[in-house]
């Protein structure tokens, strides 16, 4: 699963909300964190129990042991996702209140998993009884004594702690992986008096597991509890009140906007980062040198203000001392409008790159982006396609070709084919599909049948109604084992590994695409129909002129030109004379029908799919 995750709201003008209802949920959280870890760090207060009994439903099994002193229960034999522990505890001599109890959860190997964590685990339920001197359990008792908070240790938790007091919850856990210790203090509703020479209960429930159905359990644990006054004192302020009431309506009102979740990165807690080695040859199981982090030091230092952390790094890239982040940025912008960087090797700036055409140009660019344009990327593009090299003209001249085939040394105007997306957005756009529609789920447009299909589960292509068929290449499902056809065919990538820059290719394939694809054809109807205009005039030569207007924007068109295409209608005509069965495939008549195959001609030209 993805984590942490924020909503984007559906609509914009409620992002100022969510941003605000994201900040209070935040603020209560964190204060709750900071008064709860207080009160959990004050070791005076615990006093260590010990097990008296312990079992597991499943396979799963439990064993009671001490190490260096310190009471705990184990996990062995072959763990079950599922398993449901049952722990009787006896009442340390002289404890008459439990106030709360704490649970801490340990790596089997404390040290090996700072560098290789172990398999974390999550506390789906949480119950716990008091037996009194020589009494059993009560069967009909299953609800247990009621708890009402849990302070976890970690301030960015995966889940809520305190769903384990819920049925149905996921609860405290360390998701997936546990690499350093764990700890939390269950606080009941209520200080439980504790009978003398008796004992309690607890149950824990794990229904977890992780990727693979490993099962997600505490394979270690320690119990202590408390009977310091201080938690039910917490507990039960009005402050504590207000901060739970407050936080449980806003993450309501939050849940209720409608919107997607998106996935951000967020720093581990310091307590919680674990160690990083080198791996000797890069075999992971061969460790080497602990290491912290750092920047490489041919390049400028990191401030030494700064703690090493993400935010330190993203200024150090960003600092004016680093001449490499704006020069990488203006060549990609460069590629991206002249179909080649300054540098050809836009991923590699290295040693194994190419060199600049231009080094001079360049670098007045990127201290210009970031000394003059501060970063920001309108005013760099309005330089560069205003720029006289830019509004340059494409044709070339065979003394040019010679001279500069490649285009490197900017004799000429940029000629490059568009991009897989662009060309099924312009091929909608002129044909008056293009959707306006924006944000929101991807969606799946029409694709050739079989094309997708997964081995793996029953999930399919659905194709998309309405005018999501016509949405943005932005906005078309990608599946990285089956990418979208007409994508792939015109070099976009599959995602599976990075890719900073496409190669452009020239394969019949590409061909086939433009001129069967559903998609495509959809655009040519509609674009003749557009054509058409005036149904009860239809002429044919003048929908041709339309044709080329739209797709061109130029208005008047020599005849020289628009000759194959009159031939290309001549001939499809005959074509349906002699084949009237196929007359109405593409529109009412063998008219529309042949416009329909000249609009298809109109949306492969050359100039459609070059800038």
């Amino acid at each position: 699963e993805d984590f942490p995750l924020v909503k984007i709201p559906s609509e914009l003008d409620q992002l100022a909300k969510v941003n605000s209802l994201y900040d209070t949920s935040q603020s209560i959280r964190q204060t709750l964190f900071e008064e709860g870890m207080k009160r959990l760090g004050e070791g005076s207060q615990w006093k260590p129990i010990s097990a008296i009994k312990a079992s597991s439903s499943g396979e799963t099994q439990l064993v009671v042991t001490q190490e260096d002193g310190h009471p705990e229960v184990r996990a062995q034999g072959n763990l079950s996702t599922g398993s449901k522990y049952e722990i009787v505890f006896e009442i340390p001599d002289g404890m008459t209140r439990l106030e709360a109890l704490k649970i801490e959860v340990l790596p089997n190997n404390p040290t090996a998993a700072l560098s290789i964590p172990e398999m974390g685990f999550v506390l789906s339920r949480f119950k716990l009884w008091v037996n009194a001197p020589g009494t059993e359990p009560d069967p009909e008792d299953q609800s247990g004594i009621p708890f009402k908070w849990v302070v976890d240790d970690d301030p960015a938790a995966f889940y809520d702690a305190t769903d384990s007091l819920k049925d149905g919850g996921n609860g405290w856990g360390a998701y997936t992986r546990l690499n350093a210790p764990r700890t939390a203090a269950l606080i009941p509703e209520q200080p439980i008096d504790l009978p003398a020479s008796g004992s309690i209960r607890i149950s824990m429930l794990f229904q977890q597991s992780a990727t693979g159905a490993i099962p997600l359990l505490i394979r270690r644990a320690r119990f202590a509890m408390s009977e310091s006054d201080m938690w039910s004192a917490w507990a039960g302020s009005d402050g504590f009140q207000s901060l739970v009431e407050n936080l449980g309506t806003t993450e309501q009102e939050l849940s209720q906007v409608k919107g997607v979740n998106v996935p951000v990165m967020l720093e581990q807690p310091k307590g919680q980062k674990r160690t990083t080695e080198i791996f000797l040859r890069g075999n992971w199981l061969d460790r080497g040198a602990t290491v912290e982090p750092g920047v490489p030091l041919t390049l400028h230092p990191l401030n030494q203000e700064d703690t090493p952390d993400r935010l330190a790094m993203a200024q150090w890239l960003a600092s004016k001392q680093n001449p490499l982040t704006a020069r990488v940025f203006v060549n990609r912008i460069w590629a991206n409008l002249f179909g080649t960087g300054i540098v050809a090797t836009v991923e590699e700036f290295g040693s194994t790159g190419s060199p600049p055409t231009h080094p001079k140009l360049l670098d007045d660019l990127s201290v210009r982006f970031m000394e003059d344009m501060e970063w920001r990327l309108k005013p760099l593009l309005r330089e560069l396609v205003l720029s006289a090299t830019y509004r340059q003209a494409a044709q070339a001249t065979p003394k040019l070709l010679e001279k500069d085939p490649g285009n490197r040394w900017l004799t000429r105007g940029p000629r490059t084919r568009l991009t897989a997306e662009m060309i099924r957005d312009q091929a909608l756009m002129v044909s008056g599909l293009l959707s306006p529609k924006m944000h929101g789920p991807p969606v799946m447009p029409p694709q050739p049948e079989g094309v997708w299909r997964t081995v793996y589960n029953s999930a399919s292509w659905k194709t998309a109604e309405g005018e999501d068929r016509y949405r943005r290449g932005l906005y078309t499902y990608c599946r990285r084992t089956s990418g979208y056809p007409s994508f792939l065919a015109f070099d976009a990538p599959t995602r599976e590994v990075c890719t900073s820059r496409r190669v452009p290719t020239n394969t019949p394939l590409q061909a086939l695409v433009t001129l069967n694809d559903p998609v495509y054809m959809e655009c040519a109807q509609a674009l003749a129909k557009r054509m058409r205009q005036d149904e009860s005039s239809f002429n044919a030569d003048i929908a041709i002129r339309n044709g080329m207007r739209l797709i061109t924007g130029v208005r008047q068109t020599d005849d020289d030109a628009l000759q194959p295409l009159h031939e290309l209608y001549q001939e499809t005509i005959t074509y349906y004379g002699d084949h009237p069965e196929l007359a109405t495939d593409l529109g009412d008549n063998a008219a529309q029908s042949a416009l329909v195959i000249v609009a298809n001609a109109l949306l492969n030209l050359d100039m459609i799919l070059t800038k």
